[in-house]
C-alpha cells in the first residue's frame, strides 16, 4: 500500500529495496521476501516555452518561410515522456504561419527607400 504519491521528477535514486516478512503463530515459521521496486517516469509535466511570449516586428516583405525567432522548449519528464512534437500555429493562424515557424536573423536595420 502506497501511503503518499511517489513523484519520480523528486526522487534522487527512483529504485527502493524492500524486505517483506511473514510468520504465523509459530514463532519459527517465518519466510523473507526481496522486491526490488523501480518507479518509472510518467507522462506528467508539460513541454514549457522559453521563453513563453516574444515580441516580433517583421518587414512586410519577409519571405514566406523565413524563420522569426526560435523558442527553446524543455520538458521534465524523462525518456519518451520528454519527446514532445512540434505544432505549426498555422492550426490557429493560417495567415501568419508561413512566417512564424522555422526561422532566420531578422536583419539588423530597415533598408532605405532608396535601396
Amino acid at each position: 500500500m502506497c501511503v503518499q504519491p511517489v513523484d519520480y521528477d523528486s526522487l534522487l535514486n527512483p529504485t527502493f529495496n524492500l524486505t517483506v516478512y511473514v510468520e504465523d503463530t509459530d514463532m519459527t515459521h517465518v519466510d523473507v521476501a526481496y522486491i526490488e521496486l523501480r518507479v518509472t517516469d510518467a507522462n506528467d509535466n508539460p513541454p514549457v516555452f522559453s521563453p513563453n511570449q516574444q515580441r516580433i516586428t517583421v518587414f512586410e516583405n519577409v519571405s514566406v518561410a523565413t524563420t522569426l525567432f526560435k523558442f527553446a522548449v524543455n520538458d521534465r519528464d524523462t525518456g519518451i515522456n520528454k519527446q514532445f512534437r512540434q505544432v505549426s500555429a498555422s492550426k490557429y493562424r493560417p495567415l501568419l504561419a508561413s512566417c512564424l515557424i522555422n526561422a532566420h536573423p531578422l536583419p539588423a536595420h530597415r533598408p532605405a527607400a532608396d535601396d
